[in-house]
C-alpha cells in the first residue's frame, strides 16, 4: 500500500475488547471498596477511550488520552502498554523520532519499575540505543 504508514501492529489481529472483573473485597464499612470500584471503572473507560481514538485514526487525540492515562494510573500494567500505543500513534503520523522516544520511554519506565535502576539515565539509554541501531 503506497502512501499509508505501516505500524508495528500491521497484520496482527485486533485485540479483544477489554473486560475487567472487579475482585470482591470486604471494605469493612470504610468505603474503600466503592472507591476501588470507581477507580477501576475510570481506568477501564479512559484506556478504552484512548484505544478507540487510535482505531478511528484520531492519533493526536489518542496520544493525549494515553498520556492522561499514564499520568493518572502510573504503575498500572496498562500504563506500560500505553507507551506502545503512543509510539504506534506517532508511527501512524509518520513521526519516527517521537515514536522512538515513546518506545524508549516505555522501556525505561519498565526498567525503573521492575528493577529500580535509578542510576541509569534516559540519556545513557538513548545513546546506547542509537549505537545499537547504527551498528552494521
Amino acid at each position: 500500500m503506497q502512501g499509508v504508514a505501516v505500524g508495528v501492529a500491521e497484520g496482527l489481529p485486533l485485540p479483544e475488547p477489554f473486560k475487567f472483573q472487579v475482585f470482591a473485597t470486604d471494605s469493612g464499612g470504610d468505603g474503600k471498596k466503592e472507591t476501588r470500584d470507581a477507580s477501576l471503572a475510570e481506568d477501564e473507560a479512559l484506556y478504552a477511550e484512548a484505544v478507540g481514538l487510535y482505531r478511528k485514526g484520531l492519533y493526536s487525540k489518542a496520544v493525549d488520552k494515553f498520556r492522561a492515562y499514564i499520568d493518572q494510573f502510573a504503575g498500572n500494567p496498562r500504563s506500560k502498554a500505553s507507551f506502545y500505543w503512543i509510539a504506534e500513534c506517532y508511527t501512524q503520523m509518520k513521526d519516527t523520532k517521537k515514536a522512538d522516544d515513546a518506545f524508549l520511554q516505555g522501556a525505561t519506565s519498565q526498567l525503573h519499575q521492575e528493577f529500580d535502576i535509578t542510576h541509569v539515565t534516559l540519556q545513557v539509554m538513548k545513546e546506547a540505543f542509537t549505537r545499537a541501531c547504527s551498528a552494521p
